[in-house]
């Protein structure tokens, strides 16, 4: 289960729950929180009453949430970098679009959104 919590006013809140395990977890300034579990990756916003799931046939190792491209990016097991824009956004999932790129020889184990890109 991934929680939400307000130090602020000492409060906690259920925000989804995984099948499997969280291995990586990213939040966006906007307040986009995305995580992978297994072959899944689950997206979730502020003021969605439910989380997105995105099924990937491979292992995901890290993600990112790029807000300013307004797309959520995977590295898997395999050394590939998947790009699915329309995530953030609420709306049916038909609407996501995927790019998948092979850019590594090995596991991408991190990834890192940056002002250049």
């Amino acid at each position: 289960t991934v929680y939400e919590v307000d130090l602020a006013r000492d409060d906690m809140r259920s925000l989804f729950k995984s099948r499997v395990s969280v291995a990586r977890l990213s939040v966006s300034s906007s307040g986009a929180v995305v995580a992978c579990s297994g072959q899944e990756v689950v997206v979730w916003r502020p003021g969605w009453a439910e989380p997105r799931r995105i099924p990937c046939g491979r292992v995901i190792k890290d993600v990112c949430v790029l807000d300013e491209q307004g797309c959520v990016a995977a590295g898997d097991d395999r050394g590939e970098l998947s790009l699915w824009y329309g995530a953030l956004e609420e709306g049916p999932s038909e609407q996501v679009r995927a790019t998948l790129m092979h850019w590594h020889a090995s596991a991408v184990r991190a990834l890192c959104a940056s002002a250049e890109g």
